[in-house]
């Protein structure tokens, strides 16, 4: 979600650095960089649903966290 609540992309699929498209289907890796599914009781639908849920959430925490930080 960096990059959304950053602003670099609107969308957290447009990130290609991410692991987000493939852990919702959309993207396969034989490789994959992280496997939610086992350590998460979630599937990829309700993974999607969450995290496009949070991003406004996301970018309004980003506008205060520098904040927390002083």
């Amino acid at each position: 979600m960096n990059p959304v609540s950053s602003n670099l992309v609107s969308d957290p699929s447009e990130w290609n650095y991410s692991s987000y498209k493939e852990f919702i289907g959309v993207k396969k890796n034989n490789n994959r960089s992280c496997e939610f599914d086992k350590y998460l009781n979630i599937d990829s639908t309700e993974y999607q649903s969450f995290c496009e849920e949070y991003i406004n959430k996301q970018r309004e925490l980003s506008l205060i966290k520098h904040l927390t930080l002083e």
